[in-house]
This record gives C-alpha cells, sequence and structure tokens, in this order.
C-alpha cells in the first residue's frame, strides 16, 4: 500500500491563509454591523418612540377580556349536582384622571365623571337584570370614589358584580 503525499508549497499556503483570514473578517464586520443596527433601533424605539406608545397605550379607554368558558356539571351516581357553575358578571373601572373636588383639575374633570356614570346608569338599566335593584347615578359616583376617600391609589373600583 503507497500513500501519496502532496505538499503545498508555500505560496499556495499564504493564499489559502489569506482567503479564509478575509472570510472570518468579514464574518466578524457583519456581525458587528447587525449588532449595531440592533442596538440603534432599540434605542429609538426606547428613548423616542416611547412616549408616543405609552400615550397610546393610556388613550385606549376599553380593553377586550377574554371570558373563560362554563365549566360542566358534575353528578354523582344518582343523577344529584355535585358541582356546577353559576356566571357572575362584574363592572369595574378604572380612573387615571384626577376627579377630586378639592383641587382645580378634578373639578374641571368631574363633569365628565358624572357624564360617564349617568351612561353607566342608563346602560345598566336598560342591559341589567330587571329583578334587580337597579344601579342609580349616585351609586355609581359612590363607588367610582371620585375623591379618593377609600384609596389614595389607582385601582379597580367595583361598581356592580353578579
Amino acid at each position: 500500500m503507497r500513500f501519496i503525499v502532496r505538499e503545498r508549497t508555500q505560496h499556495q499556503s499564504e493564499g489559502d491563509n489569506h482567503s479564509s483570514g478575509l472570510r472570518m473578517n468579514l464574518f466578524f464586520f457583519s456581525t458587528f454591523v447587525i449588532f449595531c443596527v440592533i442596538i440603534i433601533r432599540l434605542a429609538i424605539i426606547q428613548f423616542v418612540e416611547a412616549p408616543t406608545m405609552s400615550d397610546k397605550i393610556a388613550a385606549l379607554d376599553m380593553r377586550n377580556i377574554p371570558l373563560p368558558p362554563d365549566r360542566g356539571i358534575i353528578f354523582d351516581d344518582t343523577g344529584v349536582k355535585l358541582a356546577y357553575s353559576k356566571p357572575i358578571s362584574s363592572l369595574y373601572i378604572m380612573l387615571f384622571e384626577d376627579y377630586r373636588i378639592t383641587t382645580t383639575e378634578g373639578r374641571k374633570n368631574r363633569p365628565k365623571a358624572e357624564q360617564m356614570a349617568t351612561k353607566i346608569a342608563e346602560i345598566s338599566k336598560k342591559l341589567g337584570n330587571p329583578n334587580a335593584k337597579p344601579l342609580t347615578k349616585d351609586d355609581i359616583l359612590a363607588a367610582m370614589d371620585l375623591d379618593s376617600k377609600t384609596d389614595n391609589a389607582i385601582v379597580h373600583a367595583d361598581l356592580k358584580r353578579g
């Protein structure tokens, strides 16, 4: 058995090293450029577009909240209900503006809150349970806690439960 070994000349080995070095340099340079573009874009999003995006989020008055489906009824072997689901709907509101009567901004915003309470009372009267006591504007305003008597932070106000 004979093996044939070819030796490279000095000129051939330098050319191979040069092209692989060039490819490595090109790879690292392109990776550097890609990361620079990503970092610049993230900086633009964080520092330039952040106020606009936060304003858009704050402007959303309504958000769709998916409701989970009803669970099935569980019976025992004689047909008696052991566990069942009873759907209950609740209405919550979050106030992001000042509505306190003690501040000038609150006095300016107060008519908006009263208008909102009137509209909620009308919708509750039209769509609510006819057997239950209907919500009135005063009940809604009390539940909204516009003067922050219950809590000073931004919290969900439970307007209607059940």
